[in-house]
């Protein structure tokens, strides 16, 4: 897929042949079509854009690189989609206990409440009695 800067006209582009984007009932113009006057791709005033990207010769490379890049990309964003599918489920029921547990443990907290319990820690000298929440 290229656009132009022109004019914003999209052209989908392959290693040997190019054509409009938005019309797919032409047939793709390919090198041979350039030599002659015609236009079976319906490109009208991209034609001669169009000609000058098939007579590149580096565009089967570039075309094949950039196609190499986006299905690394898209494979790589269906990977990840897939991963959360199937792990989503268990970090969501993971949270949803833990909340659970801790909502209990306040419930019993505050139906027991804690008694007061003597420091024995090294760190607070002097301090006898605590009260423990």
């Amino acid at each position: 897929m290229v656009w132009l800067k022109s004019n914003g006209h999209g052209l989908y582009l392959t290693e040997s042949s190019v054509r409009p984007f938005n019309s797919r009932h032409y047939l793709p113009m390919r090198a041979a079509d350039c030599a002659g006057k015609a236009d079976p791709s319906g490109l009208n005033e991209d034609r001669e854009v169009g000609c000058e990207m098939l007579a590149d010769p580096h565009l089967p490379g570039a075309v094949r690189e950039t196609i190499l890049g986006q299905r690394v990309f898209g494979i790589s964003i269906c990977a990840l989609a897939l991963f959360l599918a199937c792990f989503g489920p268990f970090w969501t029921s993971t949270v949803r206990s833990a909340q659970a547990v801790r909502r209990l443990i306040e419930r019993y907290d505050a139906k027991h409440p804690p008694e007061r319990a003597e420091c024995r820690c090294p760190c607070r000298v002097g301090i006898s009695k605590v009260d423990t929440v």
